[in-house]
Formats: C-alpha cells, sequence, structure tokens
C-alpha cells in the first residue's frame, strides 16, 4: 500500500496548475496559459477522485469508477506530452472496439483471456500511443525500460 501512495503522492503534483505550468516549460520549453495547465489539472484531480471513490465502491461499480480513473490520467498524461492537444480536441471515446466478443461469450465456459480487442482510429487509447510514442515503463521478465 506504501507504493500505491507514493504513486499518488507524485501524481498530486499534476494536480496543481502551477506546478504543471512550471513541468511543461521544462518538458516543451513553452509556457502553457492558465486554461490548458488547469485542463491537464482538472484530469488528475478526476482520477485521484475516481479511485478513491472506486475504493470505497461495492464490487459492481468498482470497474467503472477504475475504467474512468484510467481514463483521467491518460487524458491527463495526453495533454500534458502533446503541447497542440486542448480538453475540448480530444477524443470522446476510448477508442477500443470488441472483437468476436460474441463468440466466446456465447461458449458454455467462456475463456475471458481469449477476448479481443481493436484500435481505433481515434479515441483516448491511440491519443495516449501517439503522446507517450508507444513507450512503457513497466518492466516484464526484462530489465530494459521505455520498450515500444
Amino acid at each position: 500500500m506504501v507504493e500505491l501512495r507514493d504513486a499518488w503522492e507524485l501524481l498530486s503534483n499534476y494536480e496543481s496548475h502551477e506546478l504543471v505550468r512550471n513541468r511543461y516549460i521544462t518538458k516543451h520549453n513553452w509556457q502553457p496559459n492558465r486554461s490548458q495547465s488547469r485542463q491537464i489539472a482538472a484530469s488528475f484531480i478526476q482520477a485521484r477522485e475516481y479511485f478513491r471513490s472506486a475504493d470505497n465502491a461495492d464490487l459492481v461499480v468498482k470497474p467503472l469508477l477504475l475504467y474512468y480513473g484510467v481514463v483521467s490520467l491518460s487524458r491527463g498524461l495526453t495533454l500534458f506530452l502533446t503541447p497542440q492537444l486542448w480538453e475540448p480536441s480530444l477524443a470522446r471515446s476510448h477508442g477500443l472496439s470488441r472483437f468476436n466478443w460474441h463468440d466466446e461469450l456465447s461458449k458454455e465456459n467462456p475463456d475471458y483471456l481469449n477476448l479481443a480487442v481493436r484500435v481505433n482510429a481515434r479515441g483516448t487509447f491511440n491519443e495516449l500511443v501517439h503522446a507517450t510514442g508507444n513507450r512503457n515503463l513497466m518492466r516484464s521478465g526484462s530489465s530494459k525500460i521505455n520498450l515500444r
């Protein structure tokens, strides 16, 4: 639990539009206007509140709150990393589509690991992939970071 608290403590820096502005200048060598830095900060505030709500939510609504928390974090990161984007210009959908779920789910004992999704040309997922250069900081069976 300490690691999770540490992560949110770090992310809380992005809830302050002044700190966002300072980090934005360092990252892009360009100062965002007040509205842009507030949009970025608002995404991180919304994400924290979704995750906080999920902690106390019934199991039936917890996945939806976690989903919205991840979407909010993704939108905030996308806005921070992509200077030309503003909140109103972001996609309104997640950008993923189910792929042949009916076939698997209609089986007597469906294997949920066989469920697949397709990435649409437009959506939050695709915007995040472009903003991050499809880099991943997570390590899985490797010590390398920033794998594409």
